[in-house]
């Protein structure tokens, strides 16, 4: 049974999909405007937005104000072999939705809280694409609510304190090759029939002919593995004015340790064959433990004249909490431990606006994005790689009101895959990019 579970590793669906998703497509869209400056938007954090990108920055804001908007995200992922097949991923469209909202309390105080969804992605293929049995169906859905308190220490340096409530909902899809599981199970088999009295070319024999060539007959087990938890986390924020050109921000987002209780369900499991597949795979509760990573972000921004400024941030993400995957789940595939090993991560991340009149505006941003994952781990999960973003957006201003249209476009670096025959992997390339557009409204006090 132990090489069933390094064959049939339920971890690589139940979390992997979670922690691949967080990183090679964690979400900064969380302001229309923000995500057309490439998401640097730390130290200038002068609307509602700031909630998230810096907590601090909402005392630059009188009174009552607010955010809100959408970002449809459209990934394109092909996969291709080295004979030239070449499988698409599907390529409908992701929803992530953002709004937020302060309020000044006194002159010290400020009351900043926001709903965004920092994680979420879609990557489905064809249930009977050539990777099918290491992945066919991944979808993450993540809401973050952040509550956040901030204090003005003086007119150029404000602290913020706030609290993260970030629920994971989790379904993912893969295939098992009842084949496959017979073969892992040879040397035990084997031994069964010589312990029969049979000499070990003939065991070796009836293995082949009676256990393992009917099972190439045998219908693809389909694994489906959901699973959803809510943790609480804290974020802290410092924003600091030395004059009216600079501004300078520091963000900080505390990592999670999870405990997530989900559920694998079984299909197309064939009952009565010599080896009973029906004992091993059936729906059971499992639990899987996880340790996610902290973020810190910094950010400078400068003021060239009234028309125009610019921002450069540092990103980074600390994964390498993230070393291994605890999964048991109670069926027969029992409980097992995976390595993982992942880097720490940093994204540069640049913005600029341009102001041509008093209501009309535009940005632009550029982001280089570090992947963490070792090559010798990458799965069809999330092929994913370094990732450069262009982005672009235009804005028109009226009274308190501001609307907003932005677009970004993402491409990741291409990235071959080296076989490896026991995750299910073939030798592949992985070509991805992604197509970003956001609307947003945002109304801010004068």
């Amino acid at each position: 049974m132990e090489r069933i579970k390094g064959l049939i590793f339920l971890s690589s669906v139940l979390l992997m999909g979670i922690s691949l998703f967080a990183s090679g497509f964690a979400l900064f869209e969380h302001s229309t405007k923000g995500m057309g400056m490439g998401g640097a938007f730390v130290a200038r954090a002068d609307d509602a937005t700031a909630v998230y990108y810096n907590p601090a920055g909402i005392t630059q804001l009188e009174k009552f104000n607010w955010s809100v908007g959408v970002t449809p995200i459209q990934p394109v992922v092909n996969v291709s072999d080295m004979s030239g097949n070449a499988w698409d991923a599907d390529d409908s469209l992701v929803l992530v939705p953002s709004a937020h909202i302060t309020y000044q309390m006194t002159d010290k105080l400020w009351l900043g809280a926001g709903i965004f969804a920092p994680f979420g992605l879609a990557t489905t293929f064809d249930e009977n694409w050539a990777g099918r049995y290491n992945s066919h169906n991944a979808e993450v859905e993540g809401l973050n609510l952040n509550v956040n308190l901030a204090y003005k220490v003086n007119d150029k340096l404000s602290v913020a304190v706030g609290i993260d409530s970030l629920m994971f909902d989790v379904l993912l899809e893969q295939k098992i090759l009842p084949s496959a599981v017979v073969y892992s199970q040879r040397d035990a088999i084997v031994a069964g029939i010589v312990a029969t009295g049979l000499d070990p070319y003939t065991a070796d024999l009836v293995f082949n002919t009676q256990f393992l060539a009917p099972s190439a007959n045998l219908a693809d087990i389909n694994q489906e593995v959901s699973g959803n938890q809510t943790k609480v986390g804290f974020n802290l924020a410092v924003h600091f004015q030395p004059n009216d050109k600079v501004k300078m921000g520091i963000s900080y987002r505390s990592g999670f340790k999870y405990d997530i209780a989900g559920e694998a369900k079984y299909r197309d499991v064939t009952p009565g064959f010599i080896l009973p597949m029906e004992s091993i795979f059936f729906d059971a509760p499992g639990n899987a433990k996880i340790e996610l990573p902290e973020f810190l972000y910094f950010g400078l921004a400068y003021a060239i004249n009234e028309k125009f400024d610019f921002e450069v941030d540092l990103w980074q993400t600390a994964w390498s909490s993230y070393d291994k995957i605890d999964l048991t789940v109670e069926n027969g595939v029992g409980h097992a431990i995976s390595e993982k090993d992942w880097s720490d991560v940093w994204a540069l991340r640049m913005g600029t606006e341009y102001r041509f009149s008093k209501s009309c505006y535009g940005v632009m941003g550029y982001v280089y994005d570090e992947s963490p994952i070792p090559d010798e781990l990458i799965d069809y999960t999330l092929p994913s790689n370094d990732r450069q973003v262009l982005s672009f957006g235009v804005g028109y201003k009226k009274g308190n009101y501001s609307f907003d249209a932005s677009y970004g476009y993402l491409v990741a670096k291409d990235r071959h895959i080296t076989a490896r025959p026991m995750d299910f992997i073939f030798e592949s390339d992985i070509d991805a990019t992604a197509h970003l557009f956001s609307i947003g409204m945002t109304y801010k006090t004068n």
